[in-house]
């Protein structure tokens, strides 16, 4: 519950596909997995010995003969084994998914900050005013670009956007630059 809260929390800041809520719910299983192998191997033979016990059949596998550790003895190899599953869960897949969880929600905050609408005025992006006529896809049309720190204006007919390095970039057709003075 608390994993699916603080996605929901991410994803009221950024605009995600089914896909991409997908991958983020799998970058954040591991850490459940870790904590829910241990909690439910406890719990089961918890349950197990103390059905066994309430039953009083425990008592009567001792008095046949059977000692405690080869009673117990089954359970050791499964414990070993769930003990070396929770080392590699631990030093290898949830660092791994940790560093991916991380890299991918600050892409998508990067993207987030350029998500403009168009036909809006005074629209940031960096130290750019943005403005689009409209847009499809990747690509916008009319597009007015103003720096009032340089006093440039940049007027295009159309613009891709695209992502590259993990930057976000315009590349504009059939533009100007003016520089105002």
């Amino acid at each position: 519950i608390i994993i699916t809260i603080s996605i929901s929390n991410i994803t009221a800041s950024i605009h995600i596909t089914t896909y991409e809520l997908f991958k983020m719910y799998m970058l954040s299983l591991p850490r459940v997995i870790f904590i829910a192998i241990s909690i439910s191997f406890f719990i089961a033979l918890n349950s197990l010995f103390s059905k066994l016990s309430e039953s009083q059949e425990i008592i009567a596998i001792f008095a046949s003969g059977v000692k405690p550790f080869k009673l117990i003895k089954p359970f050791l190899f499964i414990a070993l084994g769930i003990t070396l599953i929770n080392l590699i869960i631990l030093f290898i897949t949830i660092p791994y998914a940790k560093n991916s969880f991380e890299n991918f929600k600050a892409q998508k905050k990067q993207e987030a900050k350029f998500n403009f609408q168009t036909s809006q005025i005074s629209q940031k992006f960096g130290e750019w005013s943005v403005f689009a006529k409209s847009k499809n896809n990747k690509f916008y049309k009319e597009i007015i670009l103003f720096n009032p720190q340089k006093n440039e204006l940049i007027i295009a007919n159309k613009a891709s956007l695209n992502t590259k390095g993990g930057y976000i970039q315009f590349k504009l057709h059939n533009g100007n630059v003016y520089f105002i003075d």
